[in-house]
């Protein structure tokens, strides 16, 4: 019996269109894409429109352990980026109705956390691992959500 599976570009994707057609984070966050590494030292120029989610892949491990299935455990980053002109400490949080970084951290959590992505959810296990600062500047804050996504590598 052959197996089939998920690629990296389709996690990507289902993460992506998961965070976006959640009903909360789609009630205020104004960009969900990927993230382009290439120039995520220019991010604060990249993103036009706050509160943002951009998507990483962060890299992998993988076990084909006695079988001839190749599993994958990845970790996608979930760059929760906000803004707020008067200071970062506000940026992260929500002030007047305005949500903060750590609303999109709690939302994204809310939405992704043993998700099964849109996916065949018994080839795909969704976890949240870890939280961190990633940058602050006088006008925007970033934290990274990190999840480790469980796969089946696609037969070649």
């Amino acid at each position: 019996m052959a197996l089939s599976g998920y690629t990296i570009e389709q996690i990507e994707d289902a993460i992506i269109e998961t965070l976006a057609h959640d009903p909360t984070l789609a009630s205020y966050v104004r960009t969900f894409d990927r993230l382009p590494w290439d120039r995520a030292d220019e991010l604060e120029k990249l993103v036009l429109q706050y509160p943002a989610l951009l998507v990483a892949y962060m890299g992998q491990t993988d076990d084909s352990g006695m079988s001839d299935a190749l599993f994958q455990t990845g970790i996608f980053a979930v760059w929760c980026c906000a803004r707020n002109l008067r200071s970062p400490s506000s940026a992260s949080r929500s002030i007047q109705g305005e949500a903060g970084a750590y609303d999109l951290l709690d939302d994204v959590a809310s939405c992704l956390h043993h998700s099964g992505l849109g996916l065949d959810a018994t080839m795909l296990i969704c976890r949240s691992v870890r939280v961190e600062p990633l940058a602050a500047s006088p006008r925007m804050v970033i934290f990274s959500r990190e999840f480790e996504v469980e796969w089946l590598r696609p037969e070649t």
